[in-house]
C-alpha cells in the first residue's frame, strides 16, 4: 500500500445528498444481497467477443455451475437513448453472449431486480 500525503491546498469534497447513490453503491448493494442469498456473483467480469480482439467488462455477472446465467449493468440514472436501449452499441454487444442482460438504473431499479430474482429463486426451491 502507498499513502500519498496531501498537498497544502484544501479542496472541497461534497457529501452526497440523501437518496443519491453512486453506480458503485448500487453495484455493491446488488452484489452483497445476491452473495447473501447464496448466488455465485462476480463483479467487473471481462469477456472477449468471439472472433475479435474486442472485450467487454460487465459490472456484475451471475454464474450457475460455472457458466454465466445473467449480466447486470448498472447505470447511475435512467437515460433516454435516441433510438432505444436495444440499438446502443453496448446492448448489441452484450446480447451476443446469449444470456439475459439487465440494465439497472439507480437504487430503485436495483430493488425491483432483487425482488424479481427473489421471487424466481423461491419458485425454484
Amino acid at each position: 500500500m502507498v499513502k500519498l500525503e496531501p498537498l497544502n491546498q484544501s479542496q472541497e469534497i461534497n457529501y452526497p445528498t440523501e437518496g443519491h447513490f453512486s453506480e458503485f453503491e448500487v453495484q455493491a448493494h446488488i452484489y452483497s444481497v445476491f452473495k447473501e442469498r447464496g448466488f455465485d456473483i462476480r463483479g467487473e467480469v471481462k469477456a472477449r467477443l468471439k472472433g475479435t480482439r474486442e472485450t467487454c467488462r460487465f459490472d456484475l455477472v451471475i454464474f450457475t455451475d460455472g457458466e454465466p446465467s445473467s449480466i447486470i449493468e448498472v447505470k447511475r440514472r435512467h437515460r433516454k437513448h435516441k433510438h432505444g436501449l436495444e440499438k446502443t452499441r453496448q446492448a448489441r454487444r452484450y446480447r451476443q453472449f446469449g444470456v439475459p442482460c439487465y440494465f439497472v438504473y439507480g437504487i430503485d431499479d436495483a430493488m425491483i431486480l432483487l425482488k424479481q430474482f427473489q421471487s424466481a429463486y423461491a419458485r425454484l426451491r
